[in-house]
């Protein structure tokens, strides 16, 4: 039902963050962000649009342009882009430090003006309200929208002691030895990748256990596309065309899905090293996941049993492995 606007936060927490002793309570807010169109009777309605569809009305936590109350303290806001295919463009009237995104957080803190949200990305920021008068309404707001996102009311408040960490952990770099790619994905139109639409039963491509591959995402059209993967962080190390020529600082540290518009290419490094069997590698976009933008893949210490393993049981259900007697 996500397209109806059902979805939500799993929260979890380690030593290293605890460690950190980030705003938390009432200074820690989870913000789910979307967009809708309502009919003429007021229900959710989307036109069918293969490309994705886009609202009119933009939601946090189900509501329009919400309106809330905070101290003049620093407000911890861990926001979730939960949309069908809109890219929101985040911006606040008061300073913004972005400190973490879908894998946890980043090495350190980085300032930011703007930030990127393609649908299934998370980022974790800290708004600074210090220096925000009391009575002060501030916006998080968006590009494509008039009206803030969210209104917030500032007022007064215990005083805030603490500092932001100059380092939030350590992330070791993946390493690839070779600038070409093992394996490169074109998203194509709105339903195929690599010339294929999505087959239940079709296994594309097995992958050594433990293997650090450089994977390539590109595309002329369709974009933009979220490209997400199930059950693995990767690392992004490379991105060009359309002008950026860079990864961003909420693309650094460990991502789970990265936005790719046309006609740029972006490199990650991805390591399996968790679990051994089927995975999926989709575009994040409602409309084109739907559409069959989507495939399969196995991960084996052994590949290619694990590959005729995974078809097999793709066909004719799980292998059974036990015997009677």
């Amino acid at each position: 039902m996500a397209w109806h606007g059902l979805g939500g936060f799993f929260v979890i927490e380690d030593e290293e963050e605890k460690a950190l002793g980030l705003p938390s309570g009432e200074d820690e807010w989870f913000l789910f962000l979307r967009d809708i169109q309502l009919d003429a009777l007021g229900r959710i309605f989307f036109p069918d649009d293969a490309g994705g569809s886009e609202g009119t009305l933009p939601l946090i936590n189900g509501v329009v342009n919400p309106r809330a109350h905070a101290a003049n303290r620093q407000l911890r806001l861990r926001i979730l882009n939960g949309a069908n295919a809109r890219v929101f463009r985040l911006s606040a009237d008061a300073p913004l430090t972005l400190i973490g995104n879908d894998g946890g957080l980043l090495e350190t803190p980085v300032p930011v003006d703007q930030i990127q949200m393609g649908p299934a990305e998370r980022i974790d920021v800290i708004l600074d309200l210090r220096k925000i008068a009391p009575g002060t309404v501030v916006g998080l707001r968006d590009d494509s929208f008039a009206a803030p996102l969210l209104e917030i009311t500032v007022r007064e408040g215990a005083p805030d002691h603490w500092q932001l960490p100059k380092r939030l952990s350590t992330i070791t770099p993946l390493v690839h030895h070779g600038s070409e790619p093992d394996r490169v994905f074109t998203f194509q139109g709105d339903s195929t990748i690599n010339d294929k639409p999505f087959e239940p039963t079709r296994i594309d491509f097995a992958i050594p256990f433990g293997k650090v591959e450089r994977w390539r995402f590109q595309s002329a059209q369709g974009a933009p596309h979220p490209i997400h993967i199930h059950g693995a962080h990767f690392q992004v190390i490379q991105r060009s065309g359309r002008g950026r020529n860079q990864v961003e600082p909420w693309e650094r540290g460990w991502k789970d899905t990265v936005l790719k518009w046309a006609p740029e290419q972006v490199d990650i490094l991805v390591r399996f090293d968790t679990y051994e069997g089927r995975y999926l590698l989709h575009c994040h976009k409602l409309e084109h996941e739907d559409g069959g933008m989507m495939l399969n893949f196995v991960v084996g210490k052994d590949p290619e049993a694990a590959l005729e393993k995974a078809r097999i049981e793709a066909l004719y259900g799980p292998i059974c492995t036990t015997r009677q007697g």
